[in-house]
């Protein structure tokens, strides 16, 4: 009874997305109702999957919408299949974004954060309440605002589990767009003040990834001084010492 119930579901989920939803994006929405249905109660075919992400790998845009369809999806189930499905899902996609070198993720990154600062540039005249063309306006900035931050989340994520990894260069241009990115908290907190719980997660790892980027290469940057400053010191006494005197007569160093 609990799998026909399930089922009647699925096909209910299917006929209002393919009703109200628009067309650009029908066919990810679709997709994501497919490969995260109430039956069967297993994992995600390797079918649907690969659509799926095939799907959400064409654009940053469209990638955007799968995570958002993902994570409204799982919000609104009460399904534990649905929920597992969903984030099974979703890690496959962060499977796609480890691919990455760090130098294509870096860039990515920035162009992420590029987004942000054109959406805090709004005039706060826009802020004013009571109009209905600027809250329509304000509507849609929203809708990039938050799509933007599940792009800049799961990147996140993956940069706290190599920032050991990158070279000095590297982490330099990381903390340069994060530095960037929280020049925008306060004028986006202002904008989207009716913000998710996964926004705040997300200021919360953007201070606790800038802190770790700081400490390493510290570090890295104490071992360099370190190792010029102990080559110096060798072509010092190299040269002060073309030849040594000894009680027994001349030595001279080549």
């Amino acid at each position: 009874m609990r799998e026909f119930i399930g089922i009647i579901k699925d096909k209910v989920s299917l006929s209002k997305v393919a009703l109200l939803t628009n067309s650009n994006t029908l066919p990810l929405h679709l997709a994501v109702l497919r490969t995260t249905s109430h039956t069967p109660s297993t994992l995600p075919t390797d079918h649907h999957l690969a659509t799926l992400l095939s799907l959400g790998d064409g654009s940053r845009a469209t990638a955007s919408t799968l995570i958002n369809s993902l994570i409204h999806r799982l919000q609104r189930t009460t399904n534990a299949t649905v929920a597992l499905k969903c984030l099974f899902t979703r890690e496959k996609h962060q499977d796609s974004i480890s691919s990455l070198l760090n130098f294509d993720l870096i860039n990515d990154f920035a162009s992420l954060v590029c987004v942000i600062q054109e959406i805090c540039k709004v005039p706060d005249d826009l802020l004013v309440e009571n109009d209905r063309l600027l809250h329509g306006v304000m509507e849609l900035l929203a809708n990039d605002y938050l799509s933007t931050v599940n792009e800049i989340y799961l990147r996140v994520i993956e940069f706290k589990e190599r920032v050991n990894l990158l070279s000095f260069n590297e982490s330099f241009e990381l903390a340069s767009s994060l530095d960037r990115l929280r020049s925008c908290k306060e004028k986006s907190l202002q904008l989207f003040s009716n913000r998710k719980a996964s926004v705040d997660m997300l200021w919360e790892m953007i201070e606790e990834l800038s802190n770790k980027i700081g400490m390493v290469d510290f570090t890295k940057l104490g071992r360099r001084e370190s190792w010029s400053e102990s080559a110096r010191f060798g072509d010092r006494v190299v040269r002060t010492s073309d030849s040594l005197k000894f009680s027994s007569g001349r030595l001279r160093l080549n």
